[in-house]
């Protein structure tokens, strides 16, 4: 915007909150830690990239407060520790844009009265989930990874879940090979497989979603 127009403006009725006080890194921040032998989540608030206590004075601390602990650290809870983080790191951020409670409680109460608990994946675990940016194709992909509840250690059966694109079965070790093939690759061959479209397909061996009905039923 030219200085014309900006001075061409109304002027506000109040002044404008002056967004150069703020570091790009301010706002609230879920924290995650694994000492101790336990997993646990924290909520921070951060100010000039730095983390401040607005705590009371008769509240103590760093400022920032526990949100949720799993002991032992086990890969159950390692996906359970990752699925929370991602909801309350959309939490956080809600909050920092100028959310508020009132609003995200309401709208959450309404959504309870349809969603009212969670899938729940019979002999799997949640184990990792991240939202990647594919360079190739600009497009945001929310990637989500389920294992086997048998201990099999990296040949245990697993499942990639890349919302809306495809669910596929595979194993722990299989994902592992995949991932360093990936740092390997050149930029031609980078190219190359993102020209030849998304790994997986959604006509593989796929996992049946609860609450879906059997396609053999009627």
């Amino acid at each position: 915007m030219t200085d014309a127009q900006e001075s061409a403006l109304p002027e506000p009725k109040e002044p404008r909150y002056d967004f150069q006080r703020l570091d790009a890194h301010d706002g609230y921040q879920i924290i995650d830690s694994d000492a101790g032998g336990s997993l646990t989540l924290d909520v921070g608030l951060k100010c000039q990239d730095e983390y401040i206590n607005p705590l009371p004075a008769d509240r103590p601390g760093d400022g920032t407060v526990e949100v949720a602990r799993w002991e032992p650290i086990t890969a159950v809870h390692q996906g359970a520790m990752v699925r929370l983080r991602n909801c309350l790191e959309a939490v956080a951020r809600y909050l920092t844009m100028g959310g508020t409670w009132p609003e995200l409680v309401k709208s959450l109460t309404k959504m309870r009265t349809l969603a009212e608990d969670g899938f729940e994946y019979q002999g799997w675990h949640y184990l990792e989930g991240e939202t990647l940016y594919d360079r190739e194709t600009k497009l945001i992909i929310n990637q989500h990874i389920f294992a086997a509840d048998e201990d099999d250690g990296t040949l245990a059966p697993a499942v990639i879940w890349i919302e809306g694109e495809f669910i596929d079965t595979t194993t722990l070790q299989q994902i592992k090979e995949d991932r360093q093939a990936d740092e390997e690759k050149t930029p031609d061959e980078e190219a190359d497989e993102a020209a030849s479209g998304p790994r997986g397909s959604a006509g593989g061996d796929l996992l049946e979603l609860p609450f879906s009905q059997d396609p053999e039923e009627p």
